[in-house]
């Protein structure tokens, strides 16, 4: 039931770094800020230029903007590049190191969909019954496992990363334990 050659999916990259000339880490870094600012300027760009076509299209005129913006553009710029500093400076001292990237990219996902072949056949036997659940693994257990550890795992992971109002390493805490018990 174990996949006997991995099948990665579209997302994974066997190299270290998306750029090869950039760190992922500095990358991860100055990536948000450089977005913010070309898609706050082309928006700017859009509203000082008073193009026919999107001003017919404003929400608002230009004189009720007006009179209920009471911040300066310059203590807006202020604003943002202050908590833009503040963001990179806590996301260097939380991020990763380089270390954990290297060896998440070289992981043995072999070995890793191996241990999860145990968890999955338990599972679909236990939603399926025996039966049924012995017969769709027969068929369909190596493509199962492979798209549990691909994309059912970390699905599962974002929501409750979005949903979930956990603390800081209770999803990978939680599901480590839940795993252990289903062994």
């Amino acid at each position: 039931m174990t996949p006997t050659s991995p099948s990665y999916p579209i997302y994974h990259s066997a190299k270290t770094n998306i750029v090869p000339f950039f760190s992922d880490h500095w990358l991860a870094l100055i990536s948000p800020i450089v977005v913010y600012w070309v898609l706050s300027l082309a928006f700017h760009v859009l509203d000082v230029a008073q193009i026919p076509y999107f001003e017919s299209k404003r929400i608002h005129e230009s004189q009720e903007v007006l009179s209920r913006n009471k911040a300066s553009v310059m203590q807006v710029i202020n604003a943002v590049v202050l908590q833009q500093v503040i963001q990179t400076i806590l996301g260097y001292f939380v991020m990763d190191v380089e270390e954990t990237a290297h060896q998440l990219v070289w992981k043995d996902h072999m070995q890793e969909m191996e241990k999860l072949t145990g968890v999955v056949g338990q599972a679909v036997v236990l939603v399926l019954g025996d039966r049924t659940g012995k017969s769709l693994l027969m068929n369909y257990g190596k493509e199962l496992v492979s798209w549990t550890y691909w994309w059912g795992i970390p699905l599962v992971q974002f929501y409750l990363a979005l949903y979930a109002p956990f603390p800081p390493n209770f999803t990978r805490v939680f599901l480590t334990k839940l795993i252990l018990r289903l062994k």
